[in-house]
């Protein structure tokens, strides 16, 4: 049995190897669905909804009114230092391909069983991760 809730953020981002205007500083009114999985136990769940927003909530935290900064991005100097803004630094390019698949990675290792994460960049654009090796 499946089960899923919606999550939503506010962050901003940029391509640093983007060709065109996703290249420039910007950002969006992200959401994700994160789907687990298991059997349905003696009380009729999966796991509780509560329980399951309050194990993702703090990574949703971490990204909500941040800026997600590939680490490798030479904005990462003008960010880091003496800012006062609140930059979230990640080893990849943010796009929602890549940000589908560390959620999905970062739940699976605190012991959710995940078993897809979706992320929407936009009201009719996503990206969805099903499994570790980035599927």
């Amino acid at each position: 049995m499946k089960i899923s809730k919606l999550f939503s953020w506010e962050m901003g981002h940029r391509l640093m190897f983007h060709k065109g205007k996703c290249f420039n500083i910007h950002g969006h009114s992200y959401r994700a669905c994160v789907e687990v999985e298991g059997p349905v136990g003696v009380e009729g769940m999966v796991m509780d909804f509560s329980n399951l927003k309050q194990k993702v909530s703090p990574l949703i935290d971490r990204m909500d009114h941040s800026f997600m900064l590939f680490s490798k991005d030479d904005l990462m100097s003008v960010f880091l230092s003496k800012s006062p803004f609140k930059v979230m630094r990640v080893d990849f390019e943010t796009t929602a391909e890549n940000i589908a698949g560390w959620m999905f990675a970062e739940l699976k290792c605190s012991g959710l069983p995940v078993s897809k994460v979706t992320v929407w960049e936009t009201e009719t654009s996503s990206a969805e991760c099903c499994g570790s090796s980035g599927e």
